[in-house]
Parts: C-alpha cells; structure tokens; sequence
C-alpha cells in the first residue's frame, strides 16, 4: 500500500474516533486532533483538497471566520491573551481539513456511528446515574439531582438534545420495522434525560426548538403545528412531574425579576449574571461597532466597564456578542454567515438523512450560542466543527465515492 494511502487510511481512522472521544474525553480528543493533522499532511494531494474546498463555500466561510480572527490579533486590546482565544477558535479549522478524510459516504456514516455510540453510552451513564445506580466519582460529574456523564450539565443537555434529534432523523429515514421503533424509543429517552433529569436550561431550549423543526420538516406545517402542541405538552408535563425542570425554570423566572429590579447580582444568579455580561457587551460594542476590541480583548474590555465590584467573566456567555466585542458587528456577521451558508447548502448533500442533520446542527449552535460561547467551549465547539466537516465533505455535490 502506497504512503499517501496508508496516511489518508490514518486519517479516516482518527476522525472517525474522533466522532467517539468529543461526548467523553478531552485529553484523548486533543490526542486525536494532534495525530489527524499529522495524518492529513501526509496524506498530501493538495492541489485536489484546495479545488475540493473552493467549490465548498461552508469550508470557505469557517477560514474566512478564522481569519478574521487572526486579523484581529493586530488591534487587540490585550495581546497577552489574544493568542490563547485565537488557538480556541482553532477548532474551526476541522471544516476544510475534513473533507478528504470523510470524502467517501461510506467514511462519514462511520464516523455518525461513532458519535451516536458515544451519545448513546453518556445516555446509559446519565439513566443510570439517575435511578442511583452510579456512585458520585471524579470520572461521571454525576449525582442523583443532575446525573450527567462525563460533562457538566450545560454540555450534556446540549449533546442529549442532538442525541434525540438524530435518533428522531435516524428513525424517519430507516423505514417501517423494528429498527425504526427501536430508534424512536432511543429519541423518546433522550428528551426524557433532558427534561425530565439534567438541570441544563440551554438543553430545554435546543430540545424545544429540535423538535418543532422536526415535525415541520416531516409534515410540513400541520406537523409545525403539532410540534407546537406537543412542545407545550412536553413541558407542562415535565413542569409539573419533574422537580428538577420545575426548580430550573422557577429559579430562572425569579433571577430575571430581581435583575430587572435592579441591585447588586449575586454569583449564583445565572440569569441576572447573563443579563449584565450582555447589557456591558452590547455597550462595547457600540463603541467600536466596526473592528472591535481585537481577538482575545473580552476579558479586560469587560473589566474594565463593569466595574471593580463586578463578577470577572471571560466571555459574555454568547457567542454573537462575544465575536462583535472582539471583531466588531462583521465578526458576528461571518458567524452568522457561516451558519447560513450551513443551512442553505445542507440541500446540496447526497443523502436526506445527513441534510436534517446538517440543518439540526445549524439550530443546535444557532440557539446554544445565544446563552453560551459554544465557540470558546471545547466540547460545543469542537463538536460543531467536526460534525459541520464530516457532514459537508459531502460538497460538491456529484458523483458519490463509496470508499
């Protein structure tokens, strides 16, 4: 077997593993990121990626994002910092330098399995944390309140919801059978393990928000309507049989009245917290709505408007705002360009089944970045980057290698 060919094999293998390690380890992740590249750079045969990725405009979008961001170095107001935030952002680069590795479907089905095994055994953790059957331990951040596995609750919300979103996709594709009811029981635990028992309020409203998209994809505006209706049905169920849910959603309800009122925020008030790290952002930002503070400058901008009393923080807890602080309005705009560009050519795909996901992905970061920097945050970021490349490694659309 020739060199290039043992390499691209390598490379297949890593970003397949990949797939499995995001929803549980970070140390083998970064092990596995590291040893992907090398990988590609064997592999060589750049003159075929660089024609593969101008027809990709998805890939095209991610570097033009990075960079800007790069480009941000040169104003920033904290250059200390400035590389350490663009080095997290790196993730991005995972769109383009997927796509020879996942350029066969066979490859990129493959890697979905991988991901869906993950999700599926941090699943099995969480269920069993829940009915007391795992012991608190420094492994699974689990306990009997919130039975998380291997992620804090933020990050395992999000991954449940996408987990049963793509069961949902999974079974809807799969046609009548045993498999497809197999495959709706799973999507069914999943939004059970959300709302039911994990305390993550982001995973509520990526659910809420999954779902309806669903149902209107699948039946069209009766279905969005019966999405509605169910969405409703769902929660005031989980209202009122889940302490949990009923406690996360009170308690959020009760931050935002005394943050309304006015006075000092406590550290545990999440809402009021948000609230004032996005009412500074926005006023940063229109006072330099073009450029911005330059790449890595949050922290310090942020310091130095809020406030000595003010809680230190070094991101906004939404990816929108944080890019304009940095990179002004256009950094916010390339975001949401490189979503729209997602969104638009996920009907390009070859397969029906990986253009829902590509949009629930799209829904998934959309919505998650509005409450959080899922961009900064590793396991949000890098799983954006790497599903986004194993889906759109499928452009441009033509013929189909099987292997």
């Amino acid at each position: 077997m020739k060199p290039r060919s043992v390499a691209l094999r390598c490379s297949q293998g890593c970003g397949i593993a990949l797939g499995a390690s995001i929803p549980v380890s970070v140390a083998l992740d970064n092990v596995l990121i590291a040893l992907l590249a090398l990988c590609w750079l064997a592999a060589g045969g750049f003159r075929e990626q660089w024609a593969r990725l101008r027809r990709n405009p998805v890939a095209g979008a991610a570097l033009l994002l990075l960079g800007y961001l790069a480009l941000g170095l040169a104003w920033s107001a904290d250059r200390g910092a400035s590389g350490h935030t663009l080095g997290k952002y790196a993730d991005l680069l995972l769109l383009p330098l997927l796509a020879l590795p996942f350029a066969a479907i066979r490859e990129r089905r493959r890697g979905l399995a991988a991901l869906a095994a993950a999700l599926a055994v941090s699943l099995a953790v969480s269920v069993a944390a829940a009915l007391g059957g795992i012991p608190e331990n420094a492994l699974v951040p689990a306990t009997f309140d919130n039975p998380v596995a291997f992620k804090l609750s933020v990050t395992h919300g999000w991954l449940m919801a996408l987990g049963a979103f793509g069961c949902g996709v999974a079974a809807l594709h799969a046609g009548p059978g045993r498999r497809r009811w197999l495959l709706t029981a799973l999507a069914a635990l999943f939004v059970v393990d959300v709302l039911w028992w994990v305390q993550g309020r982001t995973g509520y409203a990526v659910a809420a928000v999954l779902l309806i998209y669903f149902c209107a994809a699948a039946g069209g505006r009766r279905g969005a309507a019966a999405a509605v209706l169910l969405t409703v049905l769902l929660g005031s169920g989980a209202y009122w049989n889940s302490a949990t849910f009923q406690q996360r959603l009170d308690r959020a309800a009760a931050e935002f009245r005394a943050w309304r009122a006015g006075g000092a925020i406590p550290e545990s008030s999440s809402i009021g917290q948000r609230l004032e790290f996005y009412r500074v952002s926005i006023a940063a930002v229109a006072e330099r709505p073009l450029m911005g503070f330059g790449t890595g400058s949050f922290p310090k901008v942020y310091r130095e408007r809020a406030g000595a009393d003010a809680v230190a923080t070094d991101n906004p807890h939404n990816d929108y705002l944080l890019l304009a602080v940095q990179g002004g309005i256009p950094a916010a705009a390339l975001y949401l360009l490189l979503l729209g560009l997602q969104w638009r050519w996920a009907a390009r795909l070859p397969d029906p089944g990986h253009q829902a996901l590509a949009r629930g992905l799209v829904l998934a970061m959309g919505v998650g970045s509005l409450f959080n920097s899922f961009l900064l945050d590793h396991t949000e970021g890098l799983l954006y980057a790497w599903l986004g490349g194993l889906l759109f490694a499928g452009l441009p659309p033509g013929r189909e290698r099987m292997s």
